[in-house]
């Protein structure tokens, strides 16, 4: 079969899935190919082809987190720490406050670009003058590791994520990890924001080992909100603000 569409399934092999590029993602250039290869159960042809279709550089990784002068290091030092625990390569780009929508747009751009960079994660929130999802929706999808971008959403949604964000994913390992498995539980989340609330309920109410879960989503417009969370065997708080429950 001459048909060019045909001949470049033959290379792949199967369909590469979200999670596999997750994967890739993590062991490119860290590793030889062969072992990469190894460890994704795919010949070291079907690595590579994925790896430059997904723009894969053949440089080791890294991540890059930008930040605006006005956030405090803590947040910045946990994630540079973590990188350095897992042999990860790490790069800050700290911006002054008054730093303008035109100056960051092209910051990330050029980190979309950079072949080396692997993943890209912009420091919440932003000053006022600079509009969080425009910044958010301009980050390449494949280098989305705070999962907030549309299409990574939508991959969650369709349970099939390709990065989880941080703190939902946290809130599901730290209940697995104490024995309260969410499992055919009712979970009340409080909470509706695209960073933690609604993906927390999405990532629980999956069809998966470590979810299952019944949810209900409430937030500060939900009548009788303390009857809601009463009947919670999970209650996940994530309101952002004091004595809501």
């Amino acid at each position: 079969d001459c048909n060019p569409r045909n001949s470049y399934n033959v290379a792949m092999g199967r369909r590469w899935t979200p999670a596999e590029d997750r994967k890739l993602i993590f062991l490119w250039g860290e590793f030889h190919l062969d072992t990469v290869a190894d460890r994704m159960g795919r010949s070291p042809n079907a690595c590579q082809v994925r790896a430059k279709r997904i723009g894969l550089g053949a440089n080791r990784g890294t991540w890059t987190l930008v930040q605006l002068a006005k956030e405090s290091g803590y947040s910045r030092s946990r994630i540079l720490n973590a990188c350095a625990r897992l042999g990860i390569q790490s790069t800050t780009h700290v911006l002054p406050e008054d730093t303008s929508e035109k100056e960051l747009l092209k910051l990330i751009s050029e980190l979309n670009a950079n072949p080396t960079v692997h993943g890209i994660l912009v420091q919440l929130p932003l000053p006022d003058h600079l509009d969080e999802k425009e910044f958010i929706q301009r980050i390449s999808p494949m280098k989305d590791v705070d999962g907030l971008h549309p299409e990574s959403m939508g991959l969650l949604l369709a349970g099939a994520p390709r990065f989880v964000s941080a703190t939902p994913a946290g809130v599901q390992q730290m209940l697995l990890r104490t024995g309260h498995d969410p499992e055919g539980k009712h979970v009340v989340v409080c909470g509706r924001s695209e960073i933690v609330g609604k993906p927390v309920s999405i990532l629980l109410a999956q069809r998966r080992p470590g979810a299952n879960a019944t949810v209900t989503v409430c937030h500060t417009r939900t009548r009788d909100l303390a009857s809601m969370t009463r009947q919670a065997d999970i209650l996940i708080a994530a309101m952002g603000q004091p004595r809501m429950i």
